[in-house]
């Protein structure tokens, strides 16, 4: 229940900050781990299933696009 530029920093944050933390899955190995978001607005009486399919969406650009990153559709 956020305007689109709101949602956009919050994910933001949230990636940020993923990346962030260590991550060691064995002794002595140390990996980074990031993430990709897709932000989206819900648009009044749209169906569920296409809002999420439009957030999913922006996820998979931000995966083309190099990863560890935030796009809004």
């Amino acid at each position: 229940d956020t305007d689109i530029d709101s949602a956009h920093l919050v994910a933001e944050r949230l990636r940020a900050t993923f990346a962030a933390v260590p991550f060691s899955p064995l002794p002595n190995i140390a990996e980074r781990c990031t993430v990709s978001i897709g932000v989206t607005r819900y648009q009044p009486y749209e169906k569920f299933e296409s809002f999420v399919q439009r957030a999913d969406s922006g996820c998979y650009k931000a995966k083309h696009q190099g990863k560890d990153r935030v796009v809004v559709v």
